[in-house]
């Protein structure tokens, strides 16, 4: 979470999942959300330092996320934090 004057700006979510294809573990950063009034303001790339921080403590390979095409601020944002993207498609089914 992250807060500012006793309120929430934004926050994010995560698990560490285990790669078949790598054969190790890595983290899934599941959303990363910030409130467009503090974006700018570093909060987002301390975020993604301390991610790296867990994914190191629990043996991760790497760090792994998506977001649409379409959202350039974040595609920018990743890439400006050292993040490469990986052609990808992604699946849906319905149960």
């Amino acid at each position: 979470m992250v807060e500012i004057d006793q309120l929430i700006k934004g926050f994010c979510t995560y698990t560490i999942d285990y790669s078949t294809w790598d054969a190790a573990n890595f983290l899934y950063m599941d959303c990363l959300y910030l409130s467009e009034d503090v974006r700018g303001m570093g909060i987002g790339s301390e975020i993604i330092r301390k991610l790296k921080e867990v994914a190191k403590g629990n043996d991760c390979v790497n760090m792994q996320w998506q977001t649409p095409v379409f959202n350039k601020p974040a595609i920018e944002f990743y890439q400006k934090n050292g993040a490469l993207s990986k052609e990808k498609i992604r699946f849906t089914l319905m149960v």
